[in-house]
């Protein structure tokens, strides 16, 4: 996917990089065959398709029927009203139903004129989830419909996301330490597959696979997928709790499907499986079985969260 331009001197432009890389849409966390076979399924009455799409449809609803969803000032409803207009998107494209799709559209639409700060935990969070009900809703079709989303729209989202989303994002150079950073690196690199950016997108990739350090000199934060995860399948937060280690292997998985459906590499095997070993230890974990736990640092050589205090499982 990474295409290189050889011009005279051997320099790339970025101009001309943009131009040469191609985005498949929709593809950050879902393509177009992954939301025709959900409705499928659906139709076809199977489970657990069934029962999981009419959980998500009542939720869906009652966003729908919801007025403002948003406290544009507010990161924390970022992080929750993201979500909620995901649910709107993925309810349109599993029922057919078209009101899902504008409602998803509207919602998004009162998210273009965010501008706070806010901190690059809880924006990673929200961003990643707005971003791609965006794709759906752009992007996304139903039997050959799509929800109507004029162009003027479409360009005040995307300068929202590289104008204000992008900065704080960014911050994940020196406050986005393990969890804090990761969600920020999946926001980014859906980011750059919505807005057809592959300047944000690259910077994505580079730091999931070698972290902060390799792309900000100042960095002092530590959240790529090998300063995560040990060669053991230990996870920055395994000697924290449970919920905080699988959330930080969550947004990593996020990114490596982004880059499985651009075609770009598979981050699923990078690192000698380094992702896979992590998901494997929290599974075995979080089934009663002993899993190896040493003293945790980060990249830095500083000692983190320690021992997990618990009586049904053993770390050793």
């Amino acid at each position: 996917m990474k295409v290189f331009l050889i011009v005279l001197l051997g320099t790339v432009t970025a101009a001309a990089a943009n131009e040469a890389k191609s985005f498949i849409h929709p593809g950050i966390w879902f393509k177009q065959d992954d939301f025709d076979r959900m409705r499928s399924m659906v139709q076809a009455k199977l489970e657990p398709w069934t029962t999981t799409a009419a959980r998500l449809v009542a939720g869906a609803s009652k966003t729908r029927g919801s007025g403002a969803s948003v406290v544009q000032t507010n990161a924390y409803a970022l992080q929750d009203g993201g979500s909620n207009i995901l649910y709107l998107a993925m309810a349109w494209v599993i029922t057919g139903d078209i009101s899902y799709g504008n409602a998803a559209r509207d919602k998004i639409n009162e998210w273009s004129v965010y501008q706070s700060g806010g901190d690059c935990l809880r924006q990673g969070i929200g961003t990643s989830s707005l971003v791609n009900a965006a794709e759906i809703i752009r992007f996304g079709s139903v039997n050959g419909a799509r929800v109507s989303w004029p162009s003027d729209e479409i360009t005040n989202f995307e300068n929202m996301l590289t104008k204000y989303m992008m900065p704080t994002l960014e911050t994940l150079k020196n406050n986005g330490d393990g969890g804090w950073g990761t969600p920020a690196i999946n926001a980014m690199v859906s980011i750059g597959v919505f807005c057809d950016n592959p300047t944000i997108y690259d910077k994505a990739i580079q730091l999931f696979k070698y972290g902060s350090k390799s792309v900000y000199p100042d960095a002092t934060a530590c959240n790529g997928v090998l300063e995560m995860i040990d060669d053991k399948g230990q996870s920055y937060d395994s000697g924290r709790d449970q919920p905080h280690a699988q959330f930080l292997i969550t947004h990593l998985f996020d990114v490596a499907i982004v880059s499985w459906n651009q075609g770009t590499e598979d981050l699923f095997i990078y690192g000698n499986n380094r992702l896979l070993l992590g998901m494997e230890y929290g599974a075995k974990y979080n089934l009663n079985e002993t899993v190896p736990y040493t003293q945790q640092y980060n990249c830095f050589g500083q000692k983190k969260w320690g021992k997990c205090i618990t009586s049904q499982n053993t770390l050793v």
